[in-house]
Order: C-alpha cells, then sequence, then structure tokens
C-alpha cells in the first residue's frame, strides 16, 4: 500500500516512521482497557480507546497530517497549508458522536451513558470538558 492511500495516525519525530491509525486505535484501545479494568470498565475502556481518534479517517485530516509531515509534496493538488490548519481540523468528536448516537435512543441510563463515554472521548486533548 502507498503512503498516499494509508491512514496515518502519527509519524514519529526522531526517525519518521509511520504509525498507521488501524494500529495506533488497536493499541489505545488495549491499554485504556487495562487502566479502566482495574475499576472493573475494561469494556468502556476498550470502546473509548477505539474511538477517540476515529474523526482521523477523514479525508480533510489526512490531508492536513500527510502535508504535515511531508507525504504529500507541496507542488501536489492535494497539499493543504497545514500550518494554518492546526488545531482546525476535528478528529476528537467524530468518536464521541457515534457513542452518542447509538446510546441515546437506549432510555435514560443509555443517554447517560452515552454521554460520559461521550465526553471521554471528546476530551482526550483538552481534559474533560463539562
Amino acid at each position: 500500500m502507498s503512503n498516499a492511500a494509508l491512514y496515518i495516525a502519527h509519524q514519529r519525530k526522531s526517525d519518521g516512521a509511520i504509525q498507521s491509525l488501524e494500529v495506533h486505535l488497536l493499541e489505545v484501545s488495549r491499554i485504556a482497557r487495562s487502566l479502566a479494568a482495574k475499576i472493573g470498565l475494561q469494556d468502556q475502556g476498550e470502546l473509548i480507546g477505539l474511538l477517540h481518534d476515529l474523526g482521523k479517517y477523514s479525508s480533510e485530516f489526512q490531508l492536513y497530517l500527510k502535508s504535515a509531515v511531508g507525504l504529500i509534496d507541496q507542488d501536489e493538488d492535494e497539499f493543504v497549508d497545514a500550518k494554518g490548519m492546526k488545531g482546525k481540523v476535528d478528529h476528537s468528536t467524530a468518536g464521541a458522536q457515534l457513542v452518542w448516537q447509538e446510546f441515546a435512543h437506549h432510555g435514560e441510563i443509555g443517554r447517560i451513558v452515552g454521554q460520559i463515554l461521550s465526553l471521554c472521548i471528546a476530551s482526550h486533548h483538552s481534559g474533560l470538558c463539562l
């Protein structure tokens, strides 16, 4: 698979190694599951980990990230001004929105669970937003 077709999550600064989005989400879900297991919420932790960067699957975020790390050359039509877009391409709320959509229709308890999980996902860069 070419770099252009690969969904990426990060590029390590020290050696330029690329972490695929799939690997990133699976690794974070494993860690979050383990941490949440300490309070008996391993399934919820795994779900949060899997969904925390779901928005990175958007073409807008991929163009931003690939332009920022040099995987898209500035002379290519797809290149975007990553410096100007930094912090403006939402990737944190897609997973939160999905959780809310799935849980919101399951009564009062479903709405509460959906809100809690969505807040955790949407807040993963900023600290808990209230």
